[in-house]
């Protein structure tokens, strides 16, 4: 979120010249929507709070951006949203905690 896509694109390069097959990444991104400021309400707040404490948004990832590259490639692409990991891990007392909408997070094997 905070990176800058080309410091992203490097990043992921790296993990894939540097990991075995099938070692996976997993980390939250916002939606281009909040990027873009054309998401909800708690999405816009997010991203003006975050602005004006002079870390402005600076990248989001789309599934394509994976393997935008030749350097690299990774497979099992998989993108949770805030109701996908609910129902996958907010049971019992953590049932009714509260969530970051925008959250989203995203897991992908090197190929």
């Amino acid at each position: 979120m905070y990176l800058p896509p080309e410091t992203v694109d490097k990043l992921l390069a790296f993990m894939v010249k540097n990991s075995t097959r099938d070692s996976a990444t997993v980390f939250d991104y916002l939606p281009q929507s909040v990027m873009n400021g054309t998401c909800e309400e708690h999405g816009r707040n997010m991203r003006k709070n975050v602005t004006d404490a002079g870390e402005p948004l600076r990248f989001t990832s789309e599934k394509e951006h994976w393997n935008n590259s030749s350097e690299r490639s990774f497979t099992k692409i998989k993108n949770a949203t805030s109701e996908d990991y609910r129902k996958l891990y907010f049971h019992g007392k953590n049932e009714g905690k509260l969530l970051n909408p925008p959250l989203l997070f995203a897991y992908a094997e090197v190929a």
